[in-house]
Order: C-alpha cells, then sequence, then structure tokens
C-alpha cells in the first residue's frame, strides 16, 4: 500500500509541475461562429487504465444558422 500511495504522490508531483499553456490573447480567440463546420470521428479508442475497448463514435456537425 505505502508503494501505490508513494507513486501517487509522485504522480500528483509531476501534474502540478507540468508546464502550463500560456493565456489566450485576443489574437488566439476563435470567432463566435466557429466551428463553421466539420465532423469528429473516434474509431476503435481503448484506454488502458480503464474497461473502455473498442469504442468508435461519430459527432456529426451541426447547421448554424
Amino acid at each position: 500500500m505505502l508503494i501505490g500511495t508513494t507513486h501517487s504522490l509522485e504522480r500528483m508531483h509531476s501534474y502540478i509541475n507540468a508546464e502550463q499553456e500560456s493565456k489566450p490573447t485576443k489574437q488566439g480567440i476563435p470567432p463566435a461562429y466557429w466551428p463553421a463546420s466539420g465532423d469528429l470521428r473516434v474509431e476503435e479508442l481503448s484506454a488502458r487504465y480503464s474497461l473502455v475497448r473498442d469504442v468508435s463514435i461519430l459527432v456529426m456537425r451541426v447547421r448554424r444558422y
């Protein structure tokens, strides 16, 4: 149990000290209509430490008026 706790603390320490993304700037803010088009497809997704195995999804675009 102590070894698992030590690994968890090391992992938390690495997350806390991870390099952060820079703050958004006015030039980096997408327009209000973004994204205007496109689909998202994920095929055969599996997660190593999860019960998720071979999941496929398709998120189709929504028309904006």
